[in-house]
């Protein structure tokens, strides 16, 4: 069964800090809660029906919602942590453990989504890091959504360089 990870993010490398059972309780239940809240009359999922738009499609209108102000500031914090090479920033983990608590409530309020949700027990874990001193060399936390493909148990230098701070973009408004 597949995995979602939290990792510490230091400068030249990661540290494994947390597994999440099921990959799809991650970046898959929010961007279908998200495709369902704010794309109700899209057909996303069913090929026969006419006005099928596909994943693709799918993928790049969810994620275009980051950008955008009708979405929660916790919708979109936990939207953001699914972006390859996003990652919290040490000074931000309990406002993101918080944002992601807030986000599995809106997900179990909306009624959509009704497999697995790691939204709180994510949120835990930033709060519990939150409270914790690291290595002068981390800069924060990344989630890989899953272990499928983890690209963050070994890290690619473009990685490492290129990875960017949610919290410098347009979250937690």
């Amino acid at each position: 069964m597949s995995t979602s990870d939290l990792y510490i993010l230091n400068g030249k490398s990661t540290s494994w800090v947390a597994e999440f059972r099921n990959g799809w309780g991650s970046g898959p239940c929010i961007w279908d809660h998200l495709a369902s809240k704010y794309f109700p009359d899209v057909n996303f999922t069913d090929f026969n029906r006419i006005g099928y738009v596909g994943w693709d499609r799918k993928n790049r209108m969810v994620w275009d919602l980051a950008g955008e102000d009708r979405v929660s500031g916790p919708e979109r914090v936990a939207l953001m942590l699914t972006f390859d090479r996003s990652f919290v920033p040490k000074s931000y983990l309990k406002e993101a453990g918080d944002a992601c608590i807030e986000a599995y409530d809106l997900i179990v309020a909306h009624g959509f989504w009704k497999g697995v949700n790691h939204w709180r027990a994510i949120g835990e874990a930033l709060i519990d890091l939150s409270k914790k001193t690291f290595h002068r060399n981390a800069r924060g936390v990344v989630l890989n959504c899953t272990s499928v493909n983890d690209v963050w148990i070994q890290p690619s230098r473009e990685y490492l360089e290129n990875a960017w701070p949610i919290y410098d973009q347009k979250a937690a408004s």
